[in-house]
């Protein structure tokens, strides 16, 4: 997708590749490959077990230096489990391409082999309309074992004759009958399936800056003007926000309201009663006797012994005829007076003694509002 495939053509226009992918990026944008024919390449492959992962780059390039049968050559290496497939190519098709695409050299190269489909197990066929040859392609879960290039596909005596002059070809697996017949040649695909371990030292990406500048200008300003379109998105979202949480605060406001108004009158009330309160005398002995004396009296009872001890006071009486008074009547009439709170009775003294005890109310200053004096 971000490539420019053209299939090299010896004798003629290269031919170029269709993308697999749906984006079609403008030619600024792309980067320049060429495909090198399975028919102008030699392919090894070599067991590399035991190999570190940061050497196998060097070690591809010995191989190809080793087994190449030109004089200067480009080459393409790719690992997969313990062996390495390594083609092999003239390097003078390389500026051969050069030449036709008008290019410095800033362009990477791949063999036709990587642009076959892969399969779990069994033989495929790559070839192209453009592409002289068949290429056949023995895998195995996947795994390329080994790859075959023909002018022609060849025919069961052919292929029965090949098999007896290499035995190694049954040893990786190649079947004893032509596996593949010319009608199931299957297409270059656009993506390779492997990544080259040794890319071409000349391949770095180039690009045309005079139209890369303005194209770059131009998608700043549609990013920039994207992100103001977010910004002011944002702006109206948080407006809007903003608004309905003010909308919901009035409105909370307005339900609060007669909670508020019955607040206010609530402690109204309380300082009525509390100014109501201040206003009351302070209890005398004589007045306290005086006043409980109707309720002591009709209940048959005298005052024998009292003890005052503010705000606590407590009171034996007696019932000298030896009747039964209502102690209930006794403690009601204490609870009734509105100095008094907290009667008791406490305990019964010979056998006609009632002790009572109640605690007197202090009177309370009236409630003062901010900037009164108290």
């Amino acid at each position: 997708m971000l490539h420019q495939n053209y299939l090299f053509n010896p004798d003629g226009a290269d031919l170029r590749l269709q993308a697999t992918g749906k984006l079609v990026l403008p030619s600024w944008l792309t980067r320049l490959r060429m495909i090198v024919p399975r028919g102008l390449c030699t392919f090894h492959r070599i067991r590399c077990t035991g190999v570190p992962q940061l050497k196998l780059r060097s070690f591809a390039r010995l191989q190809a230096q080793a087994l190449s049968p030109f004089v200067t050559h480009g080459c393409a290496a790719v690992r997969q489990g313990a062996w390495l497939h390594l083609w092999i190519w003239d390097s003078a098709l390389e500026s051969e391409f050069a030449l036709k695409h008008r290019t410095a050299g800033n362009f990477s190269v791949l063999p036709q082999s990587l642009y076959a489909r892969t399969a779990p197990d069994g033989v495929t066929a790559n070839s192209h309309a453009g592409s002289k040859g068949v290429e056949w392609l023995l895998w195995k879960d996947k795994l390329l074992q080994d790859s075959l290039w023909f002018r022609q596909a060849p025919s069961q005596e052919e292929w029965s004759t090949l098999l007896v002059n290499a035995p190694e070809l049954t040893g990786l697996g190649w079947p004893t009958t032509v596996p593949i017949n010319n009608k199931s040649i299957q297409a270059a695909a656009a993506q390779p399936w492997a990544r080259n371990l040794v890319p071409r030292a000349g391949g770095q990406i180039s690009l045309n800056w005079n139209s890369f500048v303005p194209a770059l200008l131009s998608v700043a300003s549609l990013g920039l003007l994207g992100w103001s379109a977010s910004l002011f998105s944002q702006k109206v979202s948080y407006e809007q926000a903003i608004a309905s949480l003010t909308q919901n605060q009035e409105q909370r406001l307005a339900e609060l309201e007669p909670l508020q108004q019955s607040r206010q009158q609530a402690q109204r009330v309380i300082d009525w009663v509390r100014t109501a309160q201040a206003l009351l005398p302070t209890q005398t002995t004589h007045e306290l006797i005086s006043d409980l004396a109707p309720v002591i009296t009709r209940q048959g009872l005298v005052v024998r012994e009292i003890d005052l001890n503010p705000p606590t006071v407590q009171a034996t009486l007696t019932a000298p005829g030896g009747g039964s008074p209502r102690l209930t009547a006794v403690l009601g009439a204490l609870e009734s007076r509105p100095y008094i709170y907290d009667a008791r009775f406490v305990d019964v003294t010979g056998v006609s003694g009632f002790k009572f005890s109640w605690r007197l109310r202090e009177p309370v200053a009236p409630a003062t509002t901010a900037g009164e004096a108290p």
